[in-house]
This record gives structure tokens, sequence and C-alpha cells, in this order.
């Protein structure tokens, strides 16, 4: 595939998307910064299967938005972010996972606003004992 984005529309915004690779989907989700087409690790996951690499509104080449303005409690509904506790962000992805139709993969990538080190360590730690065992079932 080259290495520009494909132009989507998404609920009415259009967005870039990055593919590479064949087979299995790869869901990345980029935090602060989007995923640059031409970043190398991107045909090194497309070996494993089908990246599928959004830009957030407002990132990329997506046109801009006043994505700024949003909310949590918004972005969640726009599926922008999964926040909560445990139980909450797990139903977050199941609901992603159904709408996308599946995946093998999800790469969540993301320390983005006035979180700390030390509170996104504590985030990383929770998500791997309370929801990645969960999702390991699914899959």
């Amino acid at each position: 595939m080259s290495a520009a984005g494909i132009g989507v529309n998404a609920a009415g915004i259009e967005l870039e998307v990055v593919r590479r690779g064949e087979g299995r989907p790869i869901v990345l989700l980029h935090g602060a910064q989007n995923v640059d087409p031409r970043a190398p690790f991107l045909d090194l996951l497309g070996q494993h299967g089908e990246v599928i690499a959004p830009s957030h509104p407002g990132f990329g080449r997506a046109p801009r938005t006043p994505i700024r303005n949003v909310n949590a409690e918004g972005a969640i509904a726009q599926g922008l972010m999964f926040a909560g506790n445990p139980d909450t962000v797990y139903r977050q992805i199941m609901d992603f996972y159904e709408k996308v139709g599946g995946f093998e993969h999800l790469i969540l990538m993301g320390r983005s606003g006035f979180m700390t080190h030390e509170e996104a360590e504590k985030g990383i730690r929770l998500f791997s004992k309370e929801v990645l065992p969960r999702l390991r079932e699914v899959t």
C-alpha cells in the first residue's frame, strides 16, 4: 500500500486512515500525535495482519474540527477515547470491537493532556490487571 492515508467518512466526519498489510485486523489508535503514514513500524506491524490506523478528527490530513472543545464524555461517545473504571473501559472496547467487526490486536497509544507520568503508569498497571485478561478471553 502507499504511504498516504485513505480518506474515509465516519459519522459525517472525514478521517485519514493509514492501512498496511493483510490478514486479521490490527487497530492502532493514536494519542496526542497522529501516526505518520511513513513510519517504518507500520510495515513491520503489517507483516502480522492488516494495520488500520485512523487519525482522529483534526489530525493527519483530516480537516480541523472543534474537537478541542469536546469533554471526556463527548470524546468517549465519539469513539475517540476509552476511559473510566475497568468495567467501563472493557465495555467501551467491546462496543468498539462489535462496531468494527472484531479485531485480533488493539494498540492504544496515549498519555496526553495533563496526565502525569505516575498517573499514566497507574492506569497502565490497572488496565493490564483488570481489563487485559478479559480481552484475552474474547480473541
